[in-house]
């Protein structure tokens, strides 16, 4: 049986590393691309939610590689970008972060919808604050303070109760 030939591989620049980001804290990290309608509009606010640049910049392309949550975050214009159902989050580990948060946000015009206290929903009670990108997409930015423990798991003051959390 003849060998097959394989195409070789080529190797990728170290220019192309690092602007990847390839050298991130944990073992592991998602991969997220969001189609947006501005690219630009979209840029600022993501770079006060991750509290930095963005790592490669194109033609309607954004890339961030944020270390704190480690995630490989890809921006796409698309002018027929629509919000997304459900919503992306951050947990933090102290209520006080949530309030850095907030504050680069709000630095760049943009605010958040909502914030609960202690609010029991699903399976735990937290603090947070839920803040719309550009397009409308939800981020919710919170901190678990506790299980919840009651049959209901979301309530009138429960954020997910519109979208439905079992």
């Amino acid at each position: 049986m003849p060998a097959v030939a394989q195409a070789p591989t080529p190797a990728l620049a170290k220019s192309t590393l690092t602007t990847r980001g390839l050298d991130f804290p944990t073992q592991t990290r998602p991969h997220v691309e969001l189609r947006v309608k501005d690219v630009e509009q979209s840029i600022v606010f993501y770079q006060a939610l991750f509290n930095r640049p963005p790592v490669e910049l194109g033609s309607g392309f954004a890339r961030f590689n944020p270390y704190n949550p480690a995630v490989d975050f890809v921006l796409r214009e698309d002018a027929s970008a629509t919000r997304r159902d459900g919503h992306m989050g951050i947990q933090l580990k102290t209520t006080t972060d949530i309030a850095k948060y907030k504050q680069r946000v709000e630095a760049k015009g943009f605010s958040a919808q909502l914030e609960e206290a202690e609010t029991a929903c699903c399976f735990s009670v937290a603090n947070k604050a839920w803040i719309d990108d550009p397009d409308g997409n939800q981020w919710e930015i919170f901190v678990v303070t506790g299980e919840n423990k009651s049959e209901v798991r979301c309530g009138p003051s429960c954020a997910c109760e519109a979208g439905g959390c079992s």
